[in-house]
């Protein structure tokens, strides 16, 4: 007789159909947790791409000023700025150019050029130079 009660305890266990509660719980914990690493992944992303777009930008303004500078020639180029509105290039929201022309050497001009903007709180910098001689 007790072999009879145990096989049919067994059956009517496997035939039951659902979830419990505790199996729903774990896949909802394993879903939010899955959902949350994408978000976040998702929002780093997306800072980056924002970060490496500002930075580009950066470096193009930077680069068509130097241009600019080097057609005015030795005896044009002058230090100016920080400013948003790039002489060059016209205003420039949310990034400010500034020039700065050294002389190293009698016969050669440095020319540097700095692109700050604001990036989540802290300013960021890009500068690229250039050297310029007399002809």
């Amino acid at each position: 007789m007790r072999q009879v009660i145990t096989q049919r305890s067994k059956t009517a266990w496997k035939s039951e159909k659902g979830l419990t509660f505790v199996e729903v719980m774990v896949a909802i914990l394993i879903i939010s947790i899955v959902a949350t690493s994408i978000l976040v992944s998702y929002n780093l992303s997306y800072r980056f791409a924002i970060r490496n777009t500002n930075r580009t930008v950066a470096v193009q303004i930077a680069q068509a000023t130097i241009e600019e500078e080097k057609r005015n020639g030795y005896n044009g180029v002058v230090s100016w700025g920080p400013t948003a509105n790039n002489p060059y290039l016209g205003n420039t929201p949310n990034m400010t150019t500034q020039v700065t022309v050294s002389q190293p050497t009698t016969d050669v001009r440095m020319v540097t050029v700095a692109v700050s903007w604001t990036d989540r709180d802290r300013t960021v910098n890009e500068t690229l130079q250039t050297l310029l001689t007399q002809r």
